[in-house]
C-alpha cells in the first residue's frame, strides 16, 4: 500500500516533472498519469517495455532535451523520437505486430536522427535490425554533434558508421564485439576526421597489450578512442582487430593530403613478438612499420610519408624498443622532394604526469641486436 500510493502521489504530479528516471517500475507510474508531463527536460527509461498508449508520450513535451533508454521495448512506430539534443539507446527492441520483438531496425534509428538535426550527443549501442539489400542513402547531417559514442554487437558499427554526417564531432569512441574479421577500410570515416585535422597536435596512444588505442589532441577536446571488449577472444587477438581500425582512420585522415598537425606517438608497456613466433607483430610495432614505410600522394605521384610533422615519441619501457626505435627513426630521415618532414627530436621515457628522461641520444647509440 505505501508503494502504491507513493506512485499514485508521484504521478499526480506529472505536471512538475523536469527529470526522470524509471526502472522496471515505469509500469506502475504510466497506469497513473493522466495527463502528459509538459516540463519534462530529460527522461530516462530500463528495463521496461513502452505501451503504445502511453500518456507520457502523448501530446510530446516540446521541452524535452535528454532522451537515454536501456533495455526498453518500443511500440510500433514510435514517434517519440524528435528535437533531442542528448540520444542514448542501448539494447532497444521493438514490438511487432505478430507478438514478437525484434531489435531496433536501423532505419527507425535513421528517422531518428533526421527528427533530431540538433543532437550533441549520440550513443548507439547492442544489436540492430539491418535489412537485406538496404539501399544506399545519403548520411544524415548532424553538425551539432559534439559526442559520438558507438557499441554495437557483431559487425554492425560500419552500417551505423553510415548513417552519420558529424564532421565538427570531437568525441568519438568505437567499440567491438564478437567479431574480429570486420574490414574498416572500407567504412565511411570521413565525415568524422575532419576535426581531427583541425586539432592542432595530436598523441596517439598504444598502451601496451591491452586491446584499446586512442588518438587525442594535446591542445584541446578532440578524442578518438577505439577498444574491444570480448571475452571469447585473447587480448593479443583484440589489439590486433583495434590496431586495423586505427590504420583505416589514419589512411582515411591522410587520403587526399598528409596531416599537418604536430604528432607524438605514445606507447605503452609494450608486447615484444617471439623470435619463431608465426603470429602478426604486436600493434605498437605494426605501427612503426606502417609509418617507416614511404606511400605514392594521389595528387602528385610522388612518394611521401605519412604524418609528416611526427616529431615525438614517449615510452614507459625501453627495454626491447632501442633497435626498434632507432630503425624507425633512421628510415623517416630519408627526404622526399617536394615534402618538408619533422626530424623525430625527442624519444621521452617515463608517465607523462611525472619528470620524463630524453633517451634520444641512447637510442641512436645502440648497436645491439633487434629482438
Amino acid at each position: 500500500p505505501l508503494y502504491e500510493q507513493c506512485v499514485t502521489l508521484v504521478a499526480k504530479n506529472v505536471h512538475r516533472w523536469r527529470f526522470a528516471e524509471f526502472d522496471k517500475s515505469f509500469p506502475d507510474f504510466i497506469k497513473e498519469i493522466d495527463n502528459p508531463p509538459c516540463l519534462l527536460e530529460a527522461l530516462s527509461i530500463r528495463d521496461s517495455e513502452i505501451p503504445a498508449d502511453c500518456k507520457l508520450f502523448q501530446g510530446w513535451s516540446s521541452k524535452l532535451q535528454e532522451l537515454r533508454l536501456t533495455c526498453v521495448t518500443l511500440p510500433p512506430d514510435f514517434a517519440a523520437l524528435v528535437g533531442l539534443t542528448v540520444l542514448r539507446l542501448r539494447n532497444v527492441t521493438q514490438a511487432h505486430a505478430d507478438g514478437g520483438n525484434l531489435p531496433m531496425a536501423i532505419e527507425m534509428v535513421r528517422r531518428a536522427l533526421e527528427a533530431c538535426p540538433n543532437l550533441v550527443d549520440l550513443f548507439l549501442g547492442g544489436r540492430f535490425t539491418i535489412s537485406e539489400g538496404r539501399a544506399t542513402t545519403k548520411p544524415v547531417v548532424l553538425d551539432e554533434l559534439q559526442k559520438l559514442c558507438l557499441y554495437a554487437e557483431q559487425d554492425q558499427n560500419g552500417a551505423l558508421l553510415s548513417l552519420i554526417d558529424a564532421e565538427n564531432c570531437s568525441n568519438f569512441k568505437i567499440r567491438f564485439r564478437a567479431r574480429l574479421d570486420e574490414k574498416p577500410q572500407e567504412w565511411n570515416w570521413s565525415t568524422y576526421l575532419q576535426i581531427l585535422r583541425r586539432a592542432g597536435a595530436l598523441r596517439i596512444h598504444v598502451p601496451g597489450s591491452y586491446p584499446y588505442i586512442c588518438i587525442e589532441s594535446m591542445e584541446g577536446p578532440c578524442r578518438v578512442d577505439i577498444f574491444y571488449s570480448d571475452e571469447r577472444h585473447g587480448s593479443y587477438e583484440a589489439q590486433q582487430a583495434v590496431y586495423s581500425v586505427m590504420e583505416a582512420i589514419l589512411v582515411e585522415v591522410e587520403k587526399d593530403s598528409a596531416l599537418t598537425n604536430p604528432i607524438e606517438l605514445s606507447f605503452g608497456h609494450v608486447v615484444v613478438p617471439r623470435p619463431g613466433c608465426r603470429i602478426p607483430d604486436p600493434a605498437w610495432l605494426r605501427l612503426l612499420k606502417f609509418l617507416q614505410e614511404p606511400i605514392v600522394d594521389p595528387s602528385s605521384g610522388k612518394n611521401r610519408w605519412r604524418l609528416p610533422h611526427l616529431n615525438s615519441i614517449s615510452l614507459l619501457d625501453e627495454r626491447w624498443l632501442k633497435g626498434y626505435l632507432k630503425q624507425f627513426v633512421t628510415a623517416r630521415e630519408v627526404a622526399f622532394e617536394g615534402q618538408t618532414v619533422d626530424r623525430i627530436t625527442e624519444i621521452l621515457l617515463g608517465y607523462p604526469t611525472k619528470d620524463r628522461t630524453d633517451i634520444f641520444s641512447e637510442v641512436m647509440d645502440y648497436d645491439g641486436e633487434i629482438p
